[in-house]
């Protein structure tokens, strides 16, 4: 159980949600070719945001499988983290979860 009021709980996330985060993406956008094309043209900036965009698309379905039993403790408390620090890092850089999307 969460504590920490200020925190958003990542574990609460229904089907509808996942899959209404990931539409928000235009996810050739995000396809290897389309970043090998703008590599040279992007400043760091752009990058993060581009990973900020794109996380907070995925943001529902990263936190869905922190509630996967078959997945080891560890790694689920590892992907929270990970989620945590993320989020962390959108809030810095102004993000707000659909908002930017």
């Amino acid at each position: 159980m969460n504590t920490n009021t200020n925190k958003i709980d990542v574990l609460d996330f229904t089907f509808e949600q996942i899959g209404d985060g990931v539409a928000t993406l235009n996810l050739p956008e995000f396809a290897l070719t389309a970043l090998e094309e703008t590599a040279t043209e992007e400043t760091e900036t752009d990058r993060i945001e581009r990973v900020l965009k794109l996380y907070m698309g995925i943001r529902p379905l990263l936190g869905s499988l922190t509630r996967i039993p078959l997945i080891p403790p560890a790694w689920r408390k590892a992907l929270t983290l990970f989620i945590e620090t993320v989020d962390a890092l959108a809030i810095v850089r102004g993000f707000k979860a659909g908002r930017d999307l």
